[in-house]
């Protein structure tokens, strides 16, 4: 999508380091935001390459390097 920058919609959805907690409120609360992070690593395991653009999680992108952690803002750091 052209009107992004080294990533997509899914990546910067995740992308708010300096406010989890409210992101996740955003969201609904822990269980849906819990639901909607686990989505975008595991449809990324289904991406047939680790270039990108992969619209999912990928581990060499800067955004998304925090992601794996924000499980634990969810209560499920068993996730992570």
């Amino acid at each position: 999508d052209y009107r992004y920058t080294e990533g997509d919609a899914w990546h910067y959805r995740f992308f708010v380091p300096h406010n989890t907690s409210r992101l996740v409120d955003l969201f609904g609360g822990a269980k849906y935001f819990a639901q909607e992070l686990d989505t975008f690593f595991v449809r990324s395991r289904d991406w047939p390459t680790i270039t990108i653009p992969n619209p999912y999680y990928w581990a060499g992108n800067e955004h998304n390097l925090f992601s794996v952690w924000q499980f634990h803002y969810a209560n499920r750091s068993d996730l992570t």
